[in-house]
């Protein structure tokens, strides 16, 4: 919005991925209300979820390069995760060790999955088609994921804890 209605001097301001803020808004303001969306979806009954579910499915499928198909997908998201919220088999799903695991190594998950499937794309491009590439990138991804978790992202953290008791020790001490 800021890049293309807002004054020219403030777009540089915002960096690209900055548009994504509305993402992270919306998951919060779902998890902040999940128990009202709950509620409000158990309300609406099993068609009217499943009516939503369609929704949702069509706002996810909107090609690529359609004018606003960001605040189509961002909608079908926000839809999928409302009706996912007040679904006991979905929550079941989601309760799951993997689905755990895949929010412990999320961070690192984000930060590498991009690389890596860039890398085995520029390798293997000429060799494989795009599902084929994505089929094989999946458990490297996991796997450098997961290293990246556990050799890099805990240790970080850890020190980060260190250092801040460190520092809080001090500043009481004196």
């Amino acid at each position: 919005v800021v890049n293309r209605l807002g004054p020219p001097w403030l777009s540089e301001f915002i960096p690209g991925t900055g548009v994504f803020i509305v993402y992270f808004a919306a998951g919060a303001w779902l998890a902040l209300n999940r128990a009202w969306i709950a509620e409000r979806a158990r309300a609406i009954g099993g068609r009217g979820q499943a009516l939503a579910g369609l929704i949702a499915l069509f706002f996810l499928s909107v090609p690529v390069g359609r004018p606003g198909v960001g605040i189509y997908s961002g909608l079908g998201a926000v839809i999928m995760i409302a009706l996912a919220i007040a679904s006991s088999p979905f929550a079941r799903v989601l309760s799951a060790r993997w689905c755990g695991f895949l929010g412990r190594i999320s961070y690192s998950l984000y930060l590498t999955h991009v690389v890596v499937l860039l890398g085995i794309g520029a390798a293997l491009g000429s060799l494989l088609s795009v599902p084929l590439i994505l089929l094989v990138a999946a458990p490297i991804i996991g796997i450098v994921a997961w290293s990246s978790h556990r050799w890099i992202e805990q240790p970080s953290i850890q020190l980060g804890r260190t250092l801040a008791a460190r520092i809080s020790r001090r500043q009481s001490a004196q």
